[in-house]
């Protein structure tokens, strides 16, 4: 006879036990995960209701409410800058925090910085950040899986 596993309550399934305010406790296993295989998924971050404030930002951003220079605001498929961005098959903004300095220190921000503790130790900061929005069933909206820095 084998055991049924035991049902998993909401609060863990959607990462909600996990959730500490600043912190996001990351589980052993996820951790031997990450050291296999170099990335983990980590579920429940953040709530729907604790990105509102990402979300809104995202929105003002790409919107225009918020005032973004020069090449900062762009097309990531082509550099085109400066024109109507509903062309753009990619919308790239560089270093959204200078422009929002409200974004600086958010409870994301917080609990990456507790994630990258756990998965990587001590030291971990901030060194850019960026905002990217792919239009809907555009053939060069491409953004392949990569990795922009070795470490």
């Amino acid at each position: 006879m084998t055991k049924a596993k035991p049902a998993q309550s909401a609060a863990s399934s959607d990462g909600s036990a996990r959730r500490l305010g600043d912190e996001y406790i990351v589980s052993a296993d996820e951790l031997a995960r990450f050291k296999r295989d170099g990335y983990v998924h980590l579920r429940g971050v953040m709530s729907e209701s604790e990105m509102k404030v990402i979300d809104d930002a995202y929105d003002a951003f790409l919107d225009r409410r918020i005032s973004v220079e020069g090449r900062d605001f762009n097309d990531m498929t082509t550099g085109e800058f400066g024109t109507d961005p509903a062309n753009y098959a990619i919308v790239n903004v560089m270093l959204p925090r200078k422009y929002l300095p409200s974004l600086q220190g958010n409870l994301f921000e917080r609990r990456a910085a507790s994630i990258a503790k756990q998965l990587c130790g001590d030291g971990m900061v901030i060194d850019f950040d960026q905002l990217l929005a792919k239009q809907p069933f555009r053939n060069d909206a491409v953004f392949a899986w990569h990795q922009d820095q070795a470490y």
